[in-house]
């Protein structure tokens, strides 16, 4: 089994790529060495090789997390979001996430309420929501319908453009734009038009 080494070489005053050296164990470890070894093979390519040995120095941890925060201010810093041109593409993937978890959240609260709703003392039987919303005005019923709708429909409708995806078909980068154009006009014609409706 060879051991992977990597060395830094110098040819005429100009650095060259690392060479990568396939060496046994045994020889890499053996009397000779692998100084030996690199000086050899490094005359066989025409090229002239040195080995960097790293030093050890013992820390205290006080020192070491002194280094560790010297460190942290030489890595790369993610640029912020503003920094990115929004495509209404990106929008509906985030959007897909939201209403996912307001329908969720919405339909777990929901249900906690209604089930404590005899040790809170409130009334949430049919009868009594029905009669809620028929008292509401008008333009106030045609509103809460449209906020209850629209979640749902855009998830339905962006769930179904999910699908096709995983089907393979409309990946292409326009294609998946007038995907996520026809996803918002259909949200939007059937939330409008299911707040519209009147139920008898």
């Amino acid at each position: 089994m060879s051991a992977l080494m990597f060395y830094h070489g110098r040819k005429l005053g100009q650095t060259c790529p690392r060479a990568i050296l396939h060496i046994s164990p045994t020889v890499a470890h053996g009397p000779i060495g692998s100084p030996t070894i690199l000086r050899f093979v490094g005359h066989y390519n025409g090229i002239r090789y040195s080995s960097h040995i790293a030093s050890l120095k013992t820390m205290t941890p006080q020192e070491a997390q002194a280094r560790l925060a010297v460190q942290r201010t030489k890595r790369p810093v993610s640029p912020h979001l503003t920094i990115y041109k929004w495509r209404y593409t990106s929008l509906a993937s985030i959007l897909n996430r939201i209403t996912g978890g307001i329908l969720t959240g919405g339909l777990y609260g929901f249900a906690i309420v209604y089930l404590l709703s005899p040790v809170l003392g409130l009334h949430l039987d049919s009868t009594t929501i029905a009669e809620a919303f028929g008292s509401l005005p008008p333009g106030t019923k045609v509103a809460v319908k449209f906020g209850a709708v629209l979640p749902f429909a855009y998830h339905c409708f962006n769930g179904t453009k999910h699908l096709i995806w995983d089907r393979g078909y409309l990946l292409r980068n326009k294609q998946a734009q007038y995907a996520a154009w026809a996803v918002a006009v259909a949200t939007l014609s059937t939330s409008l038009g299911l707040a519209l409706w009147k139920f008898e």
